[in-house]
């Protein structure tokens, strides 16, 4: 390993919390029944794509950039109180970064928000960038954030790691040549035999940390 990209959400920051239950509590405060098989329907897609999604669907009276702007806002109160690092991963990313290995993030969040987070739990010293969807224009059902993210930290994919713990970021950094260390995360519970025969090797940052 040369380099290391790590997702953010449900990888390193216990924080899919968040994520999970934003849609049906959006819905139910507008009056809405979210249907029961909603996280399914959206759990790959960008920020974006799921705005996009919503608007069309359930007629909503505001656009996809201002459902975007209220998500954000709603998400970022939540994020203060709610996201946490994994166990063992702050430990974890400054002893790869003492070993000499480049680190970044590559996330669905946005730039501000992750930004935000890797300062307040001391992780931003050990990354040289963070990487969004947006900035690549497209979500991680797409090989583009992991390569540009190999292009900018200056090395193959097959020398860069990436942590993950979504099942389809998983499968497009294995079909885009990137080793892939598995992290497990309760929100994929119901995916884990997937994803562990995808995986190169599953990682708990904790068991790592205190070795």
């Amino acid at each position: 390993m040369k380099a290391a990209i790590f997702d953010m959400d449900g990888t390193i920051l216990d924080s899919m919390c968040v994520w999970d239950r934003l849609g049906d509590d959006y819905l139910r405060m507008v009056g809405i029944e979210p249907p029961r098989d909603l996280w399914e329907t959206i759990r790959t897609l960008s920020f974006q794509e799921t705005a996009d999604y919503f608007v069309k669907t359930f007629a909503l009276p505001h656009s996809p950039e201002e459902l975007v702007r209220i998500w954000d806002d709603y998400a970022t109160e939540r994020y203060r109180t709610m996201a946490k690092p994994k166990p063992g991963a702050v430990k974890y990313l400054k002893q790869l970064d003492e070993m000499g290995i480049k680190i970044c993030l590559a996330t669905a969040t946005s730039g501000t928000l992750a930004r935000e987070m890797m300062e307040k739990h001391g992780m931003m010293p050990y990354l040289r960038f963070i990487l969004t969807e947006e900035d690549v224009g497209a979500c991680k059902t797409s090989p583009d954030i992991f390569l540009e993210a190999a292009r900018r930290l200056g090395e193959r994919p097959a020398d860069c790691v990436v942590f993950e713990d979504s099942l389809h970021a998983i499968e497009t950094a294995k079909k885009a040549g990137f080793p892939v260390w598995g992290v497990y995360d309760e929100s994929s519970h119901d995916r884990q035999d997937k994803i562990r025969a995808l995986c190169d090797r599953m990682i708990d940052f904790e068991t790592e940390t205190n070795k």
